[in-house]
């Protein structure tokens, strides 16, 4: 994860501070591996999952990875890499490296969905 989050910016010692001080909280809270991971998040959402209580934190946890985060990957690998390149991109926004994304731009504009046209027309 540390490689992986400071590829490209080998030198900065401001991010590779970051990076070492979210790592280091995992490890105090006792968070060392992949299933220690997942126990983790799981407990922490299986009050707010719909999932029997019965269900293991780690199916909890890969449920709500399913179901909530990045629903357009399917593969846990793929979900890595896009929540690695999107705090790359926090972490060079709030290092003034890049400016943030224009209101105007169109990937931030809602698509206009058919039901939406035609109730647009209607209302006039």
């Amino acid at each position: 994860i540390y490689k992986e989050l400071i590829k490209g910016q080998e030198q900065n010692a401001f991010l590779k501070g970051c990076v070492t001080s979210i790592l280091r909280f995992a490890q105090d809270e006792g968070v060392l591996t992949r299933i220690d991971a997942l126990r983790y998040i799981g407990q922490r959402f299986q009050i707010k999952s719909e999932l029997p209580p019965w269900v293991t934190e780690e199916t909890v946890c890969e449920q709500l990875m399913k179901e909530h985060i990045c629903v357009h990957l399917d593969r846990n690998i793929d979900k890595f890499n896009i929540l690695i390149f999107m705090s790359r991109k926090l972490y060079a926004l709030s290092s003034g490296r890049c400016s943030p994304e224009s209101a105007d731009s169109p990937m931030n504009q809602e698509i206009l969905l058919g039901g939406h046209l035609y109730l647009m027309i209607l209302k006039v």
